[in-house]
């Protein structure tokens, strides 16, 4: 079994390294690096110039958080690695994550779940609480006055219970954690939609946080929700309604772990990885990582 590391990252280039020359490690595995167009990507791609399992994508986008812009990279970045070689598994990480589990566990893992597709989701369109995502019409990539202008009257109208509800779609909208981990034909399947269904792309493209929603809807409503978490096809999975296999909190802001403090909780949560981690968290990624080394000898 081979492994596709999706990475996409715009900050932290000494973490992106730390986290790819991890992931890399064992010959079974590479890493396929999506670095935000509004980022430098050279100091990047100096700290990995010497490791031979990192590809960074020429052709990046500008991602804009909640934009449709995540989708653009991250179809850019299946299409390389479904071109680049035969893997059997692609695994999206976020670039502030970090693996909590070793890479000899992470392939047991996979090769132990090798037919389920790691996405979980839920269907949005049937919940009243979401109906501002995928009714109204939001411009999440767009800097320019009118579309800022547009999503603060949408913020306004939520924050008095009102929605200008524009569009809706022709059919059940699903939606869950962005991190997902699916099987090299679901990627394919995926990619091949989205060439070629214009009108679906279309309508993802006003979607609040759509990245949440357009592989999971895609998925959901094709054969291969019966090898999803949902259809029952894991084998000794310990997952939340919430989360797939990344560890995640999230209270008034979100929690960057970098204490050895949480390694217990987060080495005993059950996840094979974690976010958020930065260069601010050597002390807590140092910890993992010799008790990896440890595990391994």
């Amino acid at each position: 079994m081979k492994i596709a590391y999706i990475v996409l990252a715009h900050i932290d280039p000494s973490h992106i390294a730390r986290l790819v020359n991890k992931i890399t490690q064992p010959e079974w595995a590479d890493a396929f690096i999506h670095i935000d167009a509004k980022s430098d990507i050279e100091p990047f791609k100096a700290l990995l110039h010497d490791n031979g399992s990192a590809h960074f994508l020429d052709d990046r986008t500008a991602v804009y958080w909640g934009g449709y812009s995540s989708v653009v990279a991250t179809i850019k970045l299946f299409k390389a690695a479904l071109a680049y070689g035969e893997y059997d598994r692609f695994v999206i990480l976020q670039g502030l994550d970090y693996p909590i589990r070793s890479n000899t566990e992470i392939y047991n893992f996979f090769e132990k779940n090798k037919n389920t597709e790691f996405i979980k989701a839920r269907n949005a369109t049937e919940l009243n609480n979401d109906r501002y995502k995928y009714h109204c019409v939001w411009f999440l990539d767009a800097t320019n006055i009118f579309k800022i202008c547009w999503n603060r009257m949408n913020e306004f109208l939520l924050k008095h219970h009102r929605l200008l509800e524009l569009k809706s779609a022709d059919y059940d909208i699903y939606s869950g954690w962005a991190h997902i981990a699916l099987t090299r034909n679901c990627v394919s399947y995926i990619v091949e939609y989205s060439n070629s269904h214009p009108e679906y792309n279309k309508y993802f493209k006003t979607v609040y946080a759509s990245d949440e929603s357009y592989f999971h809807t895609i998925v959901y409503h094709s054969d291969f929700i019966r090898k999803t978490v949902d259809g029952k096809c894991c084998n000794s999975v310990k997952l939340t309604d919430r989360l797939n296999l990344t560890y995640f909190e999230k209270k008034s802001q979100v929690t960057i772990f970098k204490d050895e403090s949480d390694f217990i909780k987060l080495y005993g949560s059950g996840y094979l990885f974690f976010r958020k981690a930065a260069t601010e968290s050597k002390p807590l990624l140092d910890l993992i990582d010799s008790v990896h080394n440890t595990a391994i000898t």
